[in-house]
């Protein structure tokens, strides 16, 4: 049986590429070593372009589907280091429910980030400074 990822970070406030980017190298990395990985944002990238989407239910839907996505993960892979100007509330509720689900929250965390706070380090299994290490961390879970 292979463990599934899930895969947490801003998104607000970022380009699609900040957004993307690090999470499309995590799946080719992880599903290459038998994990199945979830990335909340594939088939996002024309929905949140969207000018007609009634952007309440639409959030609504999102969180709804994001919980259910976290309940069923066995690791919480969280990167923050993209970061935008505003708090990635959605990003905070994951590691919440992760939290307290008991799931493993790998957790990429820059010194100085505005993420690096003790509050939240509550959360993180293991806390690391690069995408590298954090992906490395991942691998070694069994």
């Amino acid at each position: 049986m292979s463990l599934t990822v899930y895969l947490a970070g801003p998104i607000t406030g970022l380009t699609m590429e900040q957004a993307t980017d690090w999470r499309n190298k995590s799946k080719e990395t992880l599903r290459r070593q038998g994990y199945r990985v979830i990335d909340p944002m594939e088939g996002e990238a024309d929905t949140l372009n969207e000018q007609h989407v009634d952007l309440r239910k639409r959030v609504a839907e999102i969180v709804h589907i994001d919980k259910y996505y976290v309940d069923q993960s066995d690791i919480i892979f969280v990167n923050f280091t993209e970061f935008a100007p505003e708090t990635s509330v959605g990003t905070i509720s994951e590691l919440a429910w992760a939290w307290s689900n008991g799931s493993i929250i790998v957790a990429v965390v820059p010194e100085g980030c505005p993420y690096d706070r003790k509050w939240l380090d509550v959360f993180y299994t293991f806390k690391v400074d690069t995408l590298e290490q954090g992906l490395k961390k991942v691998q070694g879970i069994q």
